[in-house]
C-alpha cells in the first residue's frame, strides 16, 4: 500500500500549460532569479533626507518635522540608545501610543542596529511582562507616565520627553540588509504569545517594488497601534518614498467623525485599514484618498459604497511574510466578494493540498508564502518556526515557505479568493488571534474544568469572540480576569457556563451546537421594560445618566453611573414609586430589572418631605448650617468659605433686567435672604421678606480701569467677609468693562449654598432675565419646599441624638465604632511644620490625567463591581499611607445631602462629610483594597444621615487650631457638593455671550483638597481626569504638590495596572526620586 500510494501521489494531474499559469499566477519565478541586494530602510531614508531635507515628512496635531529634522531628532536618539547597547543582534522595546515621538523613537532603533519592539499601553502588565522576558530587549523608550509599566524587568529606560540627549554627528554605522528591523509579537496557538522576526531586506523590497496604483510621495495616515504590522506598512511606504506621514491620535481614530474630518483637513491621500472601521467612515469630501483594506475580510457592500471614483485595493499579508504579500487589481462596485488579488513583485504565493501539491484553479486549498518576504521566524521558538516556516518543493536549495493556515482558491483571472482559516486562527477588527491562546488562558483560570473559545457572527458584520466554560466558575468573573491577562481585543465578548461542551460523534468540539449569547450592554440587544415599575425605573436611569434608552437589563455603572450618581437616582426612585431603597440596592442590583424586584422591600420610615404648614416662632439652624456659624463664631467672619463666581458678559445686557432678575431669584430662594442671629445663646434662622434685602448690587464703571485693578476688584468681592447676623449671605456687583462688555460678580456663603445649588441658580437666572428682559416677571412653577421646611423634616427623621433606637443615634452607634480609636491626625508630607492657628490662606494646582488613565481606572472599577471614585479612593488612601508610614488612613468626601428629590430645585447648604477610614495593614493586593473600599464606602452612604458636626461633637477628637478636626484630607468627584464653581454652569442671558472668569478667594478649608472630575468628547470618548488640589500655603508650597500629584497619577497606574499585585510593590516615588534615596 505505501508503495502504491506512493505511485499515486507522484501523478501530476496538469499538463504543461495548465503548469505554465499555475506558475504565472503564482509569481514562481522570484524563486529562480537573484536575491535583491538590499539595502536597509535607514539607508533608503538617508536619501530622501538629502533630496528632500525641507520636505514635511511627518505631522501630528497640527505641528511638523521636516525630513531633515526627524533624521537629526533620530540620529540624537540613536546615540543615546547606542550608550545603552543597542545594536544589531538587540531589540529595544518602545512603549509608546502613536505619536511623532513613537515614529523618532523606530528610526532611532533603526539606525543603532538594533530591531524595534513595539508594545501597546493598552495591553495588560501580564502581557507587557511576558513580551518583555521573552524578547529580552537591551533597552526601552517610554514616557515618564508609562515607566512603571516596565518596573521590575531590569531594563534602561529613556524617557522620550526628556531623553537626555545631546546634538552629536551621526557617526553610527548602518544596519545590514538583512538585521532584523523589527519584532512584533502575534497571538500564539498555545497560549503562548510568539514575536515574529522581520528584515530591514524584507521590507526595503517589498516596498521599493511595489507598484498598486497608490499616489508616489503620498499622504499616508498612521492609525493602527504600532504592535500590529500594519503600523509598519503605514509609517515606512511614506517616508521611504518621500510622502508625508500623518499621525492619527487614538482619540481621533475612535470617532468616526474626528476621523473622517482629520482625514480631509489634511489631505490624506492613502488611507489603509479594516473594512469594519471604513464602514463606520463617510466617503464625502475624500474623493482623492486611495484606499487599501486590509486585516480582515472585506466585504461587498463596502467596496461598492467606496470603490465608485477612487482607486481601492485588497491587501493581504500575514505578520511573518512582511506586511503585503497579495494586492488586487483596484476594486469595482457590484462584483460580490473581493480577492485578496494576486503576487505582490517579491512574493510567490502556492495554494496547496495536504501533500503540498497544487491544486487547479476554483479548488479551496491552503495558502503558502514564499519569496523576499519571509521572515526570519520566531524569536526564540526554533520548533515552532521549523513547523511553520517550511522546506519550500518550489524553489533552490534553502528556500523556505510559510504555512498560513488561510484557505483560498484561485479565480480564473489569477487572483485569489480568501474563504477562512484552516486551524483555529480568526481575524476580528484586524487582529490576528489565535482562539487557542485565548482557550489556555480561560482553562487556566480557578473553577474552570473545560473551555472553549470561538468567533461568533450572529448579526452580519458583527464578528465576536465568545467563551464557553464549564465547573464551577463564575462566568463574569472569569471574563473579568481574562481581561487581567489579555489584550482587549482577545477578551471574549461574552463567556457562557454550560453543564458539558457539545461533541460530534468523532468526540471533537460541536461548535454548532454552542449556544449564543444574549447581550444586554446599553447599545446592544434591547429588552423593553415589562411592567410599570420596570417603565418608571428606566425613565429615572435615563433621566439621571443622560441616556436616551435604556433596557431592562442595562447596568445602572455600566451606562455610566456612580456613587454619587447613584444617590440621585435613588432618591428620585424612592419619591416616585414611594419606595425606601438604599444605595447599596442599587450596588446590589444594579439592573432595572433587578432593582425593580426590590421595591417591595421595607421603606427606612423615612416621611417624605413637604412643606410646614406652620413655622416655629424659633427656627434652629440646620446641622451643617450649625457647623459654619459656630466657625464664624469662633474665628469671626472670613471668605474661608464663601463660593464666588465671576462671569464675563459679552453682547447687548439688559443692566436693568439683570438687576431684578437677581432679585427675582433671592425671592424665589428663602436661604438666600436668611440672617442668623441668637435667641438665648442659641442659633436660629429668619428669613427676611423680599422687599428689606439688599445684596450690594452696583453698576460699576470700569471702563478705564487696568486688567489688574479688576481682577483685585474681583478677588476683593470674592474675599468677601459676610455679617452673617446683620446681612443676607449675598453679594453682587457688575461691572461695566466697555459698551457690550460686562463683568458679572457674585459670592455666597455657604450657610446658604452648596455646589449642587449651581444648577437651579443659573436655570432661574436665566428665566427671570429672560422674563424682565420682555417687561414681564418670571413665570416660574413654585418650589415646593424651602430650606426652612428641610431644616425641621431633617430633625425631625433624625430625631433625639440621645435615643439609640432614632434614626440618628442608631447610625451615630456605627460611626463610632467605624471610627474608634483613630489617630489624631494624618501624618502628611508638608513642606513646614504646622503653626499653631491655621490661616487657612490657600492656593491650587491643577491636575490633568491622561484618557487612557481614565478608561483604566473606569475598567478597573467595572471589572471589581466598583466606581471610579472608590478605585481612585483606595488609591489616595495607598498614596497618603506610604507617604504617612501608616496603614490607618482617613480620608473625608463631600456628598450631596440631597436624599429627596424635591430638593433638587432648592438652593441650600445640604453637603454632608463622610469618613472613609482604610486598613491598608497585612499588605493586601490592590483588588483586595478595592473590595474593603467598596464595601466601607457602601456602609458610609447606609449610615449618612449622621452629620459631620455631630460625629465630631460625639467622637470628641482632639482639638486644634493648627488642623481640621477627624480629617485634614478631602476627595471631592466630579465637583460634587461644597465645590466651588467657576463654570458659567449653563447660565443663558439671551444673545449675551457668557463665559467664565477665574474668581478665588485665596482660602483653603483643609489642609488638601482633592477636586477631581472625569471629561468625555462630545462624542462621549473619555477625555482623561481633571480638577484641582486646594491646599494650605501655611504649610505646603506649590512644588511639592504637583509632585504629590505626580505620586497620585502613578499610584493609580499601578493598581489599575495590575490589581493583583501588593500594595509594598507599589512605589510612590519615580526613579529620579527612588535614585537620590539610593545614593
Amino acid at each position: 500500500m505505501t508503495a502504491d500510494a506512493t505511485r499515486l501521489l507522484s501523478f501530476d494531474l496538469f499538463d504543461d500549460d495548465e503548469h505554465a499559469q499555475l506558475d504565472e499566477w503564482a509569481n514562481k519565478k522570484v524563486l529562480d532569479g537573484p536575491v535583491p541586494a538590499g539595502v536597509s530602510i535607514p539607508v533608503l531614508f538617508a536619501g530622501h533626507v538629502a533630496r528632500r531635507p525641507e520636505a514635511v515628512a511627518v505631522s501630528f496635531d497640527g505641528g511638523s518635522m521636516t525630513y531633515a529634522q526627524l533624521d537629526a531628532a533620530a540620529d540624537r536618539m540613536a546615540h543615546r540608545l547606542a550608550a545603552q547597547g543597542a545594536r544589531p543582534g538587540e531589540c529595544v522595546a518602545i512603549l509608546l501610543n502613536r505619536s511623532v515621538d513613537a515614529v523618532v523613537s523606530i528610526l532611532a532603533v533603526m539606525k543603532t542596529g538594533a530591531a524595534y519592539l513595539p508594545i501597546d499601553p493598552a495591553h495588560p502588565d501580564a502581557r507587557i511582562g511576558f513580551v518583555l522576558e521573552d524578547a529580552a530587549p537591551i533597552a526601552a523608550v517610554t514616557t515618564d507616565e508609562l515607566r512603571l509599566r516596565l518596573d521590575g524587568h531590569g531594563l534602561a529606560v529613556i524617557d522620550i520627553m526628556n531623553p537626555g540627549t545631546a546634538s552629536e554627528p551621526a557617526t553610527l554605522q548602518p544596519p545590514e540588509a538583512d538585521d532584523v528591523a523589527y519584532i512584533i509579537y502575534t497571538s500564539g496557538t498555545t497560549g503562548v504569545p510568539k514575536g515574529v522576526a522581520i528584515t530591514h531586506r524584507n521590507v526595503t523590497q517589498l516596498l521599493e517594488s511595489l507598484d498598486a496604483g497608490l499616489p508616489r510621495a503620498g499622504v499616508w495616515a498612521l492609525c493602527h497601534s504600532l504592535s500590529f504590522d500594519v503600523s509598519a506598512w503605514e509609517i515606512f511606504a511614506p517616508l521611504l518614498d518621500g510622502g508625508r506621514l500623518v499621525v492619527v491620535s487614538e482619540q481621533v481614530t475612535s470617532s468616526p467623525d474626528e476621523f473622517h474630518d482629520m482625514l480631509v483637513a489634511e489631505g490624506v491621500t492613502v488611507l489603509t485599514h479594516t473594512p469594519s472601521a471604513v464602514a463606520m467612515l463617510s466617503p464625502e469630501s475624500l474623493d482623492s484618498m486611495a484606499l487599501v483594506m486590509a486585516g480582515e475580510a472585506c466585504t461587498s457592500e463596502v467596496v461598492d459604497r467606496w470603490a465608485p471614483g477612487r482607486v481601492m485595493i485588497n491587501a493581504y499579508g500575514p505578520t511573518e511574510t512582511t506586511m503585503c504579500v497579495a494586492i488586487s487589481t483596484p476594486l469595482t462596485p457590484g462584483t460580490g466578494a473581493p480577492p485578496i488579488g494576486s503576487p505582490v513583485p517579491g512574493a510567490a504565493l502556492f495554494v496547496l493540498d495536504k501533500w503540498l501539491r497544487p491544486v487547479s484553479p476554483g479548488v479551496v486549498g491552503d495558502l503558502y508564502v514564499a519569496g523576499h518576504g519571509v521572515g526570519v521566524g520566531y524569536v526564540g521558538r526554533p520548533g515552532l518556526t521549523g513547523t511553520r516556516f517550511v522546506a519550500c518543493p518550489f524553489g533552490g536549495a534553502g528556500a523556505r515557505m510559510y504555512r498560513t493556515g488561510d484557505l483560498v482558491r484561485w479565480n480564473d483571472d489569477g487572483q485569489l479568493q480568501y474563504l477562512g482559516r484552516a486551524d483555529e486562527q480568526v481575524k476580528i477588527r484586524g487582529y490576528r488571534i489565535e482562539l487557542g491562546e485565548i482557550q489556555a488562558a480561560l482553562a487556566a483560570l480557578d473553577g474552570v474544568s473545560q473551555a472553549a473559545v470561538i468567533a461568533r457572527e450572529d448579526r452580519p458584520g458583527d464578528k465576536r469572540l465568545v467563551g464557553y466554560v464549564t465547573g464551577t466558575a463564575d462566568p463574569a468573573k472569569a471574563r473579568a480576569e481574562l481581561a487581567e491577562r489579555l489584550p482587549g481585543y482577545m477578551v471574549p465578548a461574552a463567556v457562557l457556563a454550560l453543564d458539558t461542551l457539545p461533541l460530534t460523534v468523532n468526540g471533537k468540539l460541536d461548535t454548532r451546537a454552542l449556544p449564543a449569547p444574549e447581550y444586554h450592554a446599553a447599545g446592544d440587544r434591547y429588552r423593553a421594560p415589562a411592567t410599570p415599575a420596570e417603565e418608571i425605573l428606566t425613565g429615572i436611569f435615563g433621566e439621571v445618566l443622560g441616556v436616551e434608552r435604556v433596557g431592562a437589563d442595562d447596568s445602572f455603572f455600566d451606562l455610566g453611573g456612580d456613587s454619587i450618581l447613584a444617590m440621585r437616582a435613588i432618591a428620585a426612585v424612592n419619591r416616585a414609586l414611594d419606595g425606601g431603597l438604599s444605595v447599596r440596592a442599587l450596588f446590589e442590583s444594579p439592573t432595572v430589572a433587578h432593582l425593580a424586584t426590590r421595591l417591595g422591600e421595607d421603606g427606612d420610615g423615612r416621611a417624605p418631605l413637604v412643606a410646614v404648614e406652620q413655622r416655629p416662632e424659633v427656627i434652629p439652624l440646620s446641622y451643617a448650617q450649625n457647623r459654619l456659624w459656630f466657625l464664624d463664631q469662633l474665628q469671626g467672619p472670613s471668605a474661608v468659605y464663601n463660593m464666588a463666581v465671576a462671569l464675563r458678559l459679552s453682547g447687548t445686557l439688559d443692566t436693568e433686567a439683570l438687576r431684578v432678575a437677581l432679585a427675582d431669584v433671592v425671592d424665589r430662594h428663602e436661604s438666600l435672604r436668611t440672617v442668623f442671629s441668637t435667641n438665648e445663646g442659641r442659633p436660629q434662622q429668619i428669613v427676611l421678606p423680599s422687599e428689606t434685602v439688599d445684596f450690594g448690587w452696583d453698576v460699576v464703571d470700569a471702563t478705564a480701569w487696568p486688567a489688574a485693578r479688576l481682577v483685585e476688584a474681583i478677588e476683593g468681592l470674592a474675599a468677601y467677609a459676610f455679617d452673617l447676623a446683620g446681612e443676607i449671605p449675598l453679594q453682587a456687583r457688575l461691572f461695566r468693562l466697555a459698551g457690550d462688555e460686562h463683568a458679572l460678580v457674585a459670592v455666597v456663603h455657604h450657610i446658604a449654598a452648596d455646589g449642587l445649588s449651581v444648577t437651579p441658580l443659573v436655570v432661574d437666572m436665566g428665566a427671570a432675565y429672560s422674563a424682565r428682559a420682555q417687561g414681564r416677571a418670571p413665570e416660574w412653577a413654585p418650589l415646593a419646599v424651602q430650606y426652612v421646611d428641610y431644616t425641621l423634616w431633617q430633625r425631625e427623621q433624625l430625631g433625639d441624638i440621645d435615643d439609640p433606637d432614632s434614626r440618628i443615634g442608631a447610625q451615630l452607634a456605627y460611626w463610632q465604632s467605624a471610627l474608634a480609636g483613630m489617630p489624631e491626625r494624618l501624618q502628611l508630607p508638608t513642606d513646614r511644620p504646622y503653626p499653631a492657628v491655621a490661616d487657612h490662606r490657600g492656593a491650587r494646582v491643577a491636575v490633568e490625567w491622561s484618557a487612557q488613565l481614565q478608561q483604566q481606572v473606569r475598567e478597573t472599577a467595572r471589572q471589581h463591581n466598583a466606581t471610579s471614585f472608590m478605585v481612585v479612593q483606595a488609591a489616595l488612601a495607598v498614596l497618603l499611607g506610604q507617604l504617612g508610614s501608616t496603614s490607618d488612613v482617613a480620608v473625608g468626601y463631600p456628598i450631596a445631602g440631597r436624599n429627596d428629590s424635591a430638593l433638587d430645585e432648592l438652593v441650600g447648604f445640604f453637603v454632608n462629610t463622610l469618613v472613609l477610614r482604610t486598613d491598608l495593614s497585612g499588605d493586601p493586593t490592590s483588588a483586595e483594597l478595592l473590595a474593603q473600599v467598596r464595601q466601607r464606602s457602601l456602609a458610609a452612604f447606609d449610615h449618612q444621615d449622621v452629620p459631620f458636626e455631630v460625629l465630631v461633637d460625639r467622637l470628641n477628637p482632639v482639638r486644634s487650631m493648627a488642623h481640621h478636626p477627624l480629617v485634614q484630607v478631602l476627595l471631592a468627584w466630579q465637583n460634587i457638593a461644597g465645590q466651588d464653581s467657576e463654570t458659567a454652569g449653563g447660565l443663558s442671558l439671551g444673545d449675551v455671550q457668557v463665559t467664565p472668569i477665574h474668581a478665588d478667594t485665596h482660602t483653603a478649608r483643609v489642609d488638601l483638597t482633592f477636586s477631581l472630575a472625569e471629561r468625555w468628547t462630545s462624542t462621549g470618548e473619555f477625555a482623561g481626569i481633571s480638577g484641582e488640589v486646594e491646599f494650605r500655603t501655611d504649610v505646603f508650597d506649590a512644588a511639592g504638590i504637583e509632585v504629590l500629584i505626580a505620586r497620585f497619577e502613578r499610584v493609580l497606574w499601578a493598581m489599575c495596572g495590575d490589581p493583583g499585585r501588593r500594595l509594598s510593590s507599589v512605589d510612590v516615588l519615580d526613579a529620579g526620586e527612588r535614585g537620590q534615596l539610593d545614593v
